[in-house]
């Protein structure tokens, strides 16, 4: 009997190679047919991701946002969550499942431009199904502000307050919070805009003094860790840079 349980031993210990790998194909083919069914505009989580890429971001800003929006991606379900991405300079890429297709498509994005905020909300919500939107932007917008006094020039061929509050307005409606996140100096005109966002359309804001931050702080965001940020001292941490 002792014999016949050594044998036993013996044979259970070796890895079950062929049985693995068939294991691993089939479950591999099994998430690709669900990959297939899922429909990317009523999928829960729809979240639309504005990134700024005007001329102020610079290479180094680029580089945080392409590191941020994979670990972003890396927060996210994609059998869940769909994302779109509309950077403020450049065609924008539709709701979408696949984030390895997000994550090249965002990686191609450079600096370059102007800060259309309103213009690329705008287009966004009335294009995309989105749950939520995700801002970022290290400046003030051009083309419209919502604030009371937009000190500075809103860029050539500006438009009434009335325009930005409009954009407000169709978010508001469709109760699709904007969680924005400013980088910067608190206080400035971009500061404050981005806060106000926030504010009206019921989001969460975030404050990072420099676009390094980005890279790792992006993540808080996505649905699995946004709950966080309700709690003040654990934001604070993430603003901070710390990792929570």
């Amino acid at each position: 009997m002792a014999e016949e349980n050594n044998t036993s031993l013996k044979i259970n210990s070796k890895p079950p190679i062929r049985g693995l790998k068939k294991g691993i194909l089939a479950n591999k083919a099994a998430f690709d047919h669900q990959m297939k069914e899922i429909d990317p505009k009523t999928v829960p989580n729809r979240l639309g991701i504005v990134i700024d890429d005007s001329g102020s971001m610079g290479w180094k800003g680029m580089q945080n946002v392409h590191a941020g929006v994979i670990q972003f991606t890396a927060s996210c379900n994609m059998l869940d969550t769909s994302i779109a991405v509309y950077p403020l300079n450049r065609e924008k890429h539709g709701l979408e499942c696949d984030y390895d297709l997000v994550n090249l498509y965002v990686s191609t994005l450079h600096a370059t431009g102007d800060t259309p905020i309103y213009g690329n909300l705008k287009v966004l919500i009335d294009t995309e199904p989105i749950t939520r939107a995700v801002l970022f932007s290290d400046g003030s917008p051009t083309g419209s502000s919502i604030l009371d006094s937009a000190d500075g020039d809103l860029g050539w061929g500006s438009k009434p307050k009335d325009v930005a509050i409009g954009v407000i307005k169709a978010y508001v409606e469709k109760e699709v919070p904007i969680d924005t996140i400013f980088i910067g100096e608190e206080l400035s005109n971009g500061y404050r805009e981005m806060k106000k966002i926030a504010e009206l359309t019921n989001g969460t804001f975030i404050h990072f003094k420099d676009v390094s931050s980005l890279s790792g702080g992006l993540k808080y965001l996505a649905p699995r860790y946004r709950a966080l940020l309700a709690n003040p001292e654990i934001k604070a941490k993430i603003e901070r840079g710390e990792t929570v």
